[in-house]
């Protein structure tokens, strides 16, 4: 959720059904759900070895507007790039890198920052 803060008070905002759609197709391409978005979509996927996209394009105009093309990269099971492309000047491209490794905290830190 989101909350807007001001010398006034706090608000929450309308809900804004573009972000509610966009954030239901994220939920669906993240966790590989075909079959929900083959109801929204049109799926294009090309594959090369481990490496694979997946484009969806929106079926309605009204989700062409809103949404736009989702394209998903990644290798194996792992998801490694969206793009959220509405058109040539607006795009929104997620990066996801591979985990690294947990840092290594001293005796001290870790008395003095984790309960």
């Amino acid at each position: 959720g989101m909350l807007i803060r001001a010398p006034a008070g706090e608000k929450i905002p309308p809900a804004d059904p573009r972000a509610t759609a966009a954030n239901e197709a994220l939920r669906r391409v993240l966790r590989f759900e075909f079959a929900a978005l083959e109801r929204d979509f049109e799926l294009y996927g090309r594959r090369a070895g481990t490496e694979w996209t997946l484009s969806l394009v929106p079926r309605t105009e009204a989700q062409r507007r809103t949404i736009g093309r989702i394209t998903v990269s990644g290798e194996a099971a792992a998801i490694r790039r969206i793009e959220l492309r509405r058109s040539a000047k607006q795009v929104i491209e997620i990066l996801i890198a591979p985990p690294r490794p947990p840092a290594a905290f001293t005796a001290e830190e870790i008395k003095a920052y984790f309960r």
